[in-house]
């Protein structure tokens, strides 16, 4: 990690807190001394004021309406006769900080003492310009100093009100809020804003993050390399603005896939870096959710398989041209299998002998097995040769099933919305089981697909209403070359099933059917409607 350091979080002191930024015309009161004079004797702006007038009855009703207002908005003022030097502070100017009204005197000095130092300067500088004319008003946030110890961040505004015959400022007033909240609130931000950049810059994949309307919030170091950018230049720009366009439609197609759907989504898509080289990247996009379930944007990962591609796609090819081989190889000993049968078959008629019949008729079976053998090479060449994909399991058993005499039996589909991660030759475990059940079964007249949660995870049973297996057997019908046709059928589907990591098993009882049982791990399935208790 190189996150850098990350600033603490305020304390009632923050020492430690950075400069604020101006924020327009900035800090509150003057820089000759003082902090303005009493409320009741505010001019109206352009108006001449030789001094602070004695209070009257209006004044009082307007003074008292002025105080009731800012103790409503919780703020403090401060008036300030600029010739007098006289001040006016509020209670809630005082009370804000800790003191007891009026507790310290009100003067400019008492002001400036209160601020803390390393803001002093930047106030007394805002106060200045604003009384020299160079601002109409400021605005600036600074520390003061309360009674038990502690800093408070204080927003000032000011703005002068009145002037001399001269045309110089003779009045100013403000006002005083107490923003030290809000500024815990910021630095809390800024901590979390800062460790989210930590995390995303140190991971070393292409990672992005963007809004609704999908513009970029935010993207690490990698993935500006990849398209030759700076992070901050990026964000708030869209695919389009970054990527060929006839990508960025995909990418973009795909995102509101998934915030649509809600659902994360694992993604092999092309890129074109600023080389404009093409990778391969595998994305993983998932969307973004509020407190109340909204989605609110979409966040993705993604990380460069170029080379695992090419590997893939050398061995695919490597896998076509041997299946391609096998092909031909296979064709032509069917062929002269076909031939070979054809004389021992025409031997068989001419053979004199029940001892030579009997040796002719091996013969003639051991050349049937062995074109049976290479018919079933056929049908599993495949194995493993396509990449694994999520299917449909009612729709892949109702496929295996059209694909089989089963007019004699009923077959029971309770599957729902299941689907299931597997090798494309799923179809024919489904397949083989109920090729099973017709051929051994010899009372089988059901056989019932369903779906239930275990422990384990998700289990897809098969079961018939068959004679059933033996214990004697249970434990050796997968086993390599065992069985009562080729041998390999059960041992086969044991090994598509383990390619994606899910396992079978026989638990039938004898004599009542046998029950075979796929088990799917957790993250291997998705979409069961239905779910049963076992029996």
């Amino acid at each position: 990690m190189h996150a850098g350091h990350l600033p603490r979080e305020e304390d009632e002191s923050m020492e430690d807190e950075p400069h604020p930024q101006e924020i327009s015309p900035e800090p509150a009161l003057c820089p000759d001394g003082d902090v303005a004079g009493s409320i009741a004797d505010m001019p109206r702006p352009g108006e001449h004021a030789p001094g602070i007038r004695q209070e009257d009855d209006s004044s009082r009703e307007n003074e008292e309406r002025l105080n009731l207002m800012l103790e409503a908005t919780n703020d403090g003022l401060w008036d300030r006769d600029i010739q007098t030097g006289r001040v006016y502070l509020s209670p809630r100017w005082y009370t804000m900080l800790g003191y007891e009204p009026y507790e310290m005197p009100p003067s400019y000095e008492t002001w400036l003492s209160l601020i803390h130092e390393a803001d002093r300067y930047r106030a007394e500088t805002c106060v200045r310009e604003h009384t020299e004319q160079k601002r109409d008003s400021y605005e600036t946030e600074f520390r003061m100093q309360t009674k038990s110890g502690g800093w408070k961040w204080i927003l000032s505004r000011g703005r002068v009100v009145a002037w001399d015959r001269e045309g110089r400022p003779a009045r100013i007033i403000g006002t005083h809020i107490d923003i030290t909240e809000r500024r815990r609130m910021e630095h809390r931000l800024r901590i979390t804003e800062l460790q989210k950049r930590a995390i995303l810059d140190n991971i070393p994949d292409i990672a992005w993050q963007k809004d609704v309307q999908l513009h970029y919030v935010a993207v690490n170091e990698p993935f500006a390399h990849a398209c030759g950018r700076s992070p901050p230049d990026v964000e708030g720009l869209t695919d389009l603005d970054v990527w060929p366009h006839r990508l960025a439609r995909c990418y973009m197609a795909d995102d509101r896939e998934v915030m649509n759907s809600g659902r994360q989504k694992r993604i092999v898509e092309p890129l074109v870096d600023r080389d404009e080289s093409l990778a391969w990247m595998e994305t993983i996009k998932t969307p973004i959710f509020d407190s109340r379930g909204t989605v609110i944007g979409i966040t993705g990962i993604s990380r460069d398989i170029t080379e695992r591609k090419r590997a893939e796609d050398a061995l695919k090819k490597a896998n076509t041209r041997l299946n391609l081989l096998n092909g031909v190889t296979r064709h032509d000993i069917i062929n002269q299998l076909t031939i070979l049968l054809g004389y021992l078959r025409l031997d068989r008629e001419e053979v004199i002998g029940p001892e030579r019949l009997r040796i002719l008729e091996k013969e003639i079976s051991a050349a049937e097995m062995i074109q049976h053998l290479i018919g079933f090479t056929r049908d599993y060449q495949d194995i493993g040769l396509s990449s694994p994909r999520w299917q449909g399991v009612r729709e892949t058993v109702a496929r295996a099933a059209a694909s089989l005499d089963v007019a004699s039996v009923q077959v029971v589909n309770e599957l729902d919305d299941l689907e299931i991660f597997a090798d494309p030759l799923l179809e024919k475990v489904f397949y083989n089981l109920m090729d099973n059940a017709l051929r051994y079964g010899v009372t089988t007249g059901t056989i019932r697909f369903r779906a239930y949660p275990a422990d384990r995870g998700m289990v897809v049973a098969c079961e018939d209403d068959g004679v059933g297996i033996s214990g004697a057997e249970k434990k050796r019908i997968f086993s390599r070359g065992y069985g009562k046709n080729t041998g390999y059928g059960l041992f086969l589907i044991r090994e598509i099933l383990a390619i994606t990591g899910l396992s079978i098993r026989e638990c039938g009882i004898p004599g009542e059917g046998a029950r075979f049982e796929i088990t799917v791990p957790p993250g291997l399935y998705r979409g069961c409607k239905r779910e049963q208790d076992a029996d």
